[in-house]
């Protein structure tokens, strides 16, 4: 039967395993990874990456991190009631 705790519990699941997932995801390392998707592609996907990259790096001089409100972490231990 379908159930929303059962929702949560395996969302939570895969959450918590890609937080602890050991990938290399510097700009260099997802370079390589797109390249590797073709001669094509490849090429087309490490563009966009870069542009993409190039386009945070603008935000981030606009709008510094440090003048960004956090968020409030939410409780680890939340799982909603049936």
């Amino acid at each position: 039967m379908y159930s929303w705790r059962d929702v949560a519990v395996r969302t939570v699941r895969v959450y918590d395993e890609a937080a602890a997932s050991e990938r290399d995801d510097s700009l260099l390392a997802r370079m390589q990874r797109y390249a590797a998707c073709g001669p094509w592609a490849g090429r087309a996907f490490a563009v966009i990456a870069a542009l993409g990259h190039l386009y945070w790096k603008w935000l981030e001089w606009r709008v510094p991190a440090s003048d960004i409100e956090l968020a409030v972490d939410w409780p680890r231990s939340f799982v909603p009631e049936e």
